[in-house]
């Protein structure tokens, strides 16, 4: 409660008022949430998943991790991570999960990385996950793609090639299959058209009738 005198500008009538002042106190700030990508990389790779908190903080915020198998085992890559810092301010950080090569021949190995523990700092919300896909990259290592850098809606040569049966697929970085296709190579090169595809870092695989698979990283300009 405050009282304010008011005097007229002739100083010929005075009055006090008396007025009731409200404070508010600081505003609540909701802590930040935490969101992972999908991410996938060759076997012996790293899988490089990217971490984001959706608003900053003045806090410093630790986050360490957990792993769940799903047709992988813990021999496929590293479990013993690193826990991850957000300096003040920082919104985005990267988990790099190395995996191991092998000489088996066998699918794509997925797993599943999440949030197991808030060190320091505080998170709204930390129960997102995200998948860890591993390409499987055996004795088909003779391939050269040229161009690579390629550009979009244009061709890039196999080079290397026998002649047979194969299947060629084109997966995004977060995992997902963006093209496909079956064909016949009665050459040793074979021209692949790359399809409106965005800018960006892509990984190619083709797999031959014998179940022997070559995976190589690709860039889109």
């Amino acid at each position: 409660t405050a009282k304010i005198t008011i005097t007229t500008v002739d100083g010929g009538y005075t009055d006090e008022v008396t007025v009731n002042v409200t404070t508010t106190g600081k505003p609540t700030v909701v802590p930040p949430s935490i969101s992972i990508e999908n991410a996938t990389a060759a076997e012996g790779e790293n899988i490089d998943f990217s971490i984001r908190l959706d608003t900053e903080s003045d806090e410093t915020i630790t986050v360490a991790f957990d792993f769940l198998n799903e047709t992988t085992d813990n021999e496929d890559y590293n479990t013993n991570i690193e826990p991850v810092t957000f300096a003040p301010g920082q919104v985005s950080q990267i988990v790099s999960v190395p995996t191991r090569e092998d000489d088996v021949v066998e699918e794509n190995e997925t797993f599943v990385i999440s949030i197991s523990e808030v060190i320091s700092g505080e998170i709204s919300d930390f129960s997102d996950v995200a998948v860890g896909t591993i390409v499987d990259r055996t004795s088909l290592s003779f391939f050269e793609i040229s161009p690579n850098p390629a550009r979009t809606n244009s061709y890039v040569n196999l080079d290397g090639m026998q002649s047979g049966l194969y299947e060629i697929a084109l997966f995004s970085m977060s995992g997902e299959l963006v093209q496909k296709e079956n064909i016949t190579v009665d050459s040793t090169a074979y021209e692949l058209l790359l399809n409106s595809l965005s800018r960006g870092l892509y990984v190619l695989r083709v797999t031959g009738a014998g179940g022997q698979s070559f995976v190589e990283k690709i860039i889109i300009q």
